[in-house]
């Protein structure tokens, strides 16, 4: 009997997402192919941390309802879902800023531990610009198979993945 293939989950971090969002960022299209790139593969996730980091006191709300238009259409594209943080997740979080508070996260610490968090449930390829995540989760057990990986490395290696 053969066995069912699980689809594979990615969890894109806010950082992508501001690239995607962003026409005018250089990290724009290679946001734009990775997340069109992972729905071809699997699920696509973001928190709602992402969400609410998108709601900054800094920007004017026309700018923020021009992002939120934009998470919904990639919602309706590629069947992107907005996930809650899990209490497994929440207690990471918890954990990763006890352990580093001050260091290798830094001034986004709260909101990266809790999207890391989230891949710490499932085996999950957690899609990010930022390579601190690394170091924390070289220092962390992890899940068998939770990978870290930049959107550009996505892209590139998408090719491996389909076969």
């Amino acid at each position: 009997m053969r066995q069912k293939k699980h689809k594979r989950i990615f969890v894109f971090d806010t950082s992508v997402l501001i690239d995607y969002l962003n026409p005018h960022s250089a990290e724009h299209d290679v946001a734009a192919d990775a997340f069109a790139f992972a729905s071809q593969i699997g699920e696509i996730w973001l928190t709602i941390i992402s969400m609410l980091e998108l709601h900054s006191p800094a920007r004017r709300d026309k700018e923020i309802q021009a992002d939120l238009d934009k998470v919904k259409q990639l919602q309706r594209a590629y069947r992107l879902r907005v996930i809650p943080i899990p209490e497994e997740a929440q207690w990471f979080a918890l954990n990763a800023i006890a352990r580093y508070y001050r260091s290798i996260l830094g001034r986004n610490l709260l909101s990266d531990s809790l999207i890391l968090g989230c891949g710490m449930k499932k085996s999950v390829c957690l899609v990010t610009r930022d390579q601190n995540w690394l170091q924390l989760l070289n220092d962390t057990r992890r899940p068998p198979g939770l990978q870290v990986i930049t959107s550009t490395q996505l892209v590139q290696n998408i090719g491996e993945d389909t076969r």
